[in-house]
């Protein structure tokens, strides 16, 4: 029903009140009250139905009824003018039910194509389910292509290389039939898949150049610039490690003839620093160390003035090097050593096998430096230096050039450690041959400093096991064991001067007052515990020349401790076993004082110095 159908069914506009089936009785109360009712439900122009009511009226007033008629006709000329009012009232309602019927006529017609679009959505949805895996499998995204062809070699570029490599086992993967059969049914002939091939080739072609433009980049910085880190290069290249395994899938040529060209760029690389950082270590001022810190030394000795390496070494050229000594002209004087201050120095020079954390001494302080070092903290600075290098490279070359596998090809005849670190061994054993030769002269060869060449062997040692239990790197081997050939024998030649010295300094005692131990006994003492602090606990130490030269050492004392008390005393037996039990005794006391940490090689030789002591205790 309309809004003005609502309205004409409350004010009604024309026509008449519908009769009864039963005429109604009215009543004279009525009547007036029907006459004075303003209520719009009932219609004063019933004429007809009044008149019957007046009718049944008889005693009505003709007065009452002319006044009711006038008010009536009052009240039909006030509703006209109501009526005229509410006219535009119906047009609008007329006009807006006129809008509505548009308006639901439209959302029937949207209804209509919001179900058609559903319809369309839910196909494009279907269609786009099937064509999806199409699109992704075989289209190639621009920025993708961007990035290989252009963007710089980064871990993006690695991820988009990821993506080639990807779409190539999908191409392999159709082309043997290892893929479901609906897919390979659906791409084997298709055109979309021989131009995916097409376009992943040349990808891959112009992967493999721009690779290969940037190794051969970072390499190339190593020569062009002098301050170039080669640890910051390495960096750079082991965070695109995925594309040199890309390189070498693609042309295993190409990938071997860049390893080969960075092997020797790193040969010639650390030829050049390995060369000025040896330099700068002669550079350093070395304690003086001659004969005068044998056993027993005396300037009463024979020859002693030509042999003395303090009487030659200012003028007389060092052998067996080509590098050329610090000392000489021009450096710093530095006071002869006495046998005591040698043998109390050991204390502080053991400290180099012990502290942690080192790190070697830079080149610029290395040639500035006045203060006088000892040989082993100057040969030290030059194995941290190989050793910290030798295990950067080996962990490097492994991760980047042989993608983790330590099985390494040759390079032709020989292995990429040798190659690039030949002449780095050859510069360091000169710089050894130095080392042991700075202090001697031509006339007397020998190096005295036994404590600087055992010191230097432990140092080797060391390194030698942190390479092997820690670090699991063999390359080192061979050179580090050559220099312990060469090191052996000039501490074998030190501790034979030692033991010529010591028996002339006991055979020349002419007389023994007191009893009292001889001074050379309490040298001995001091020398035999430092030499028995560097033996190695639970090492099976039989044919070491460490562990020989003790024995050596302790023999010849003993011997010639007892020439010394039958040629001092005679026949005189009970001061001879004193002399014997004091020195004896001595000798146990200093090795179990400065011998806190023992083991098996210590404790027999306290054991049997205490049994020497206890066999002339009973006087």
């Amino acid at each position: 029903m309309s809004a003005l159908q609502s309205l004409k069914r409350i004010i009604p506009l024309e026509g008449t009140i519908q009769q009864q089936d039963s005429p109604e009785v009215f009543s004279h109360d009525n009547i007036v009250q029907l006459l004075n009712d303003n209520s719009i439900d009932h219609h004063p122009q019933s004429l007809e139905h009044l008149r019957l009511a007046l009718q049944e009226q008889p005693d009505t007033n003709v007065d009452k009824l002319i006044e009711y008629i006038s008010k009536f006709e009052s009240y039909d000329a006030q509703i006209k003018h109501y009526k005229t009012k509410l006219e535009p009232v119906g047009v609008i309602l007329n006009e807006f039910n006129n809008e509505l019927a548009m308006l639901s006529s439209s959302l029937v017609s949207l209804e209509q194509q919001s179900t058609k679009l559903s319809k369309d959505s839910k196909l494009q949805t279907i269609i786009t389910e099937k064509l999806n895996p199409v699109v992704l499998d075989l289209m190639i995204p621009p920025d993708i292509v961007n990035s290989i062809i252009k963007e710089p070699v980064d871990s993006k570029f690695l991820d988009n290389l990821k993506f080639i490599l990807e779409k190539r086992q999908l191409i392999v993967n159709i082309r043997s039939g290892n893929t479901e059969a609906s897919i390979a049914e659906l791409y084997q002939d298709s055109t979309a898949l021989s131009q995916l091939e097409a376009g992943v080739t040349l990808l891959e072609s112009k992967a493999v150049e721009r690779i290969r433009d940037f190794i051969i980049t970072q390499i190339r910085m190593l020569r062009l610039s002098s301050k170039a880190s080669s640890q910051h290069i390495q960096q750079r290249l082991l965070e695109v490690k995925e594309a040199y395994y890309f390189l070498t899938a693609q042309h295993k040529e190409l990938a071997q003839q860049l390893r080969l060209a960075y092997i020797y760029t790193m040969k010639w690389y650390y030829q050049s620093k390995f060369a000025k950082y040896l330099y700068a270590l002669q550079k350093l001022h070395l304690r003086p160390v001659d004969i005068s810190i044998v056993l027993g030394y005396s300037s009463k000795d024979e020859n002693h003035s030509m042999f003395s390496t303090s009487s030659w070494k200012g003028w007389m050229p060092s052998t067996s090097s080509t590098l050329q000594p610090s000392t000489g002209p021009g450096q710093p004087h530095h006071t002869q050593l006495s046998i005591g201050e040698y043998l109390l120095s050991f204390e502080k020079r053991i400290e180099v096998l012990t502290v942690k954390g080192k790190t070697a001494v830079p080149s610029q302080i290395a040639e500035t430096s006045p203060f006088p070092y000892w040989t082993e903290f100057v040969y030290n600075q030059f194995l941290m230096a190989i050793m910290d290098n030798v295990v950067v490279e080996y962990l490097f070359m492994v991760e980047f050039f042989y993608q983790g596998n330590e099985k390494f090809e040759k390079e032709g005849d020989k292995e990429w450690a040798e190659i690039m670190f030949e002449s780095v061994f050859v510069l360091g054993k000169e710089f050894l041959n130095w080392i042991m030769a700075v202090n001697t002269s031509v006339l007397d060869p020998v190096n005295y400093d036994s404590f600087g060449i055992i010191l230097i062997i432990k140092l080797i040692q060391e390194s030698q096991n942190r390479l092997h239990n820690e670090y699991h790197i063999p390359i080192l081997d061979e050179y580090l064991n050559s220099c312990l050939l060469a090191l052996w024998p000039q501490f074998t030649r030190a501790i034979d001067a030692n033991c010529e010295s010591m028996k002339k300094a006991i055979l020349r005692t002419k007389k023994i007052t007191g009893l009292a131990p001889l001074n050379i006994t309490q040298q001995f003492a001091q020398f035999l515990s430092a030499l028995l602090r560097l033996t190695i606990p639970n090492k099976d130490y039989h044919g070491e020349p460490l562990y020989t030269s003790v024995g050596r050492l302790c023999n010849d004392f003993e011997s010639c401790l007892t020439k010394c008390s039958n040629h001092a005393l005679g026949n005189k037996t009970t001061e001879k076993e004193i002399f014997l039990y004091n020195n004896y005794f001595l000798i146990v006391n200093i090795l179990t004082n400065e011998n806190v940490e023992s083991n098996e090689f210590i404790e027999e030789q306290i054991s049997h110095f205490q049994l020497l002591t206890d066999a002339y205790k009973k006087h």
